[in-house]
C-alpha cells in the first residue's frame, strides 16, 4: 500500500484494488493519488475495485475537477481493466453528492454504493479468503482512523435508528450495555 494526506491506495490481491480516503479531499492532498493511480493503472490487469469514502468530512469543487479529467482522460483503460467498482460511502449530504458524481462522470464500469463494508466485498466478487478480507478493512479502518468498534456501531445503528438504543445496539454488536459504554469512553466517546 501506499499512503498519503488523506488517502491510502492499495493493492490486495492481483484482482482487488482499492483506496481509502478521509478528511478534507482538496485538489493538492488528491493530486499525489491520482498520479500513483496514472502510474499504476496501464500495468494493472482485469480486477474489482474498492473506494472507502467514510471518513470524508469534505470534497472541494476542484478535486471533483481533478476525478472527471482523470475519468476522461482514462475510460477507455478503466473499462478495460476495472470489472466493477464499490464505493463505501459517508452519510449524509456529502455522501449523496460523492455518490451522484458516478452519473456526471459516467464511470466505464458498474459502480454500486453501499454504506457496509462486508456488503461492498461481498459484491465486488471474487471471494476473499478471510485474512485478505481482514486485512484489508483493517488497513482502511486503520488508515482514516476510525475504530473498529465505532464503525461496527454505525452500522448498527444505521438499520434502525429510530429505535437506536443502548441496550439494543450492544446486544446487537454482542457486548453488554455496560461494556459498550466502557469501549466508547475509552475512544472519547459515549452512547447518548
Amino acid at each position: 500500500y501506499v499512503m498519503g494526506p488523506g488517502w491510502l491506495h492499495f493493492c490486495a490481491t492481483p484482482t482487488l484494488w482499492g483506496a481509502t480516503l478521509w478528511g478534507r479531499a482538496e485538489q493538492q492532498n488528491l493530486t499525489s493519488l491520482f498520479e500513483l493511480v496514472e502510474r499504476t493503472i496501464e500495468q494493472a490487469g482485469e480486477h474489482v475495485s474498492l473506494l472507502d469514502i467514510r471518513g470524508l468530512e469534505h470534497v472541494d469543487l476542484a478535486s471533483f475537477g481533478l476525478i472527471g479529467r482523470y475519468m476522461s482522460r482514462h475510460r477507455a483503460t478503466l473499462a478495460s481493466r476495472v470489472i466493477r467498482h464499490a464505493v463505501i460511502r459517508a452519510e449524509g449530504v456529502l455522501g449523496a453528492v460523492v455518490s451522484g458524481s458516478y452519473e456526471i462522470f459516467a464511470a466505464p464500469y458498474p459502480v454500486s454504493l453501499f454504506t457496509d463494508f462486508d456488503e461492498a466485498l461481498a459484491w465486488l466478487d471474487p471471494p476473499l479468503d478471510a485474512a485478505i478480507r481482514d486485512s484489508v478493512a483493517r488497513l482502511c479502518e486503520s488508515a482514516a482512523g476510525v475504530p473498529s468498534l465505532l464503525t461496527q456501531l454505525h452500522a448498527v445503528l444505521g438499520t434502525d435508528l429510530d429505535n437506536a438504543d443502548l441496550a439494543r445496539a450492544a446486544a446487537r454488536l454482542g457486548i453488554t450495555a455496560r461494556t459498550l459504554q466502557r469501549r466508547l469512553q475509552a475512544l472519547g466517546t459515549s452512547f447518548r
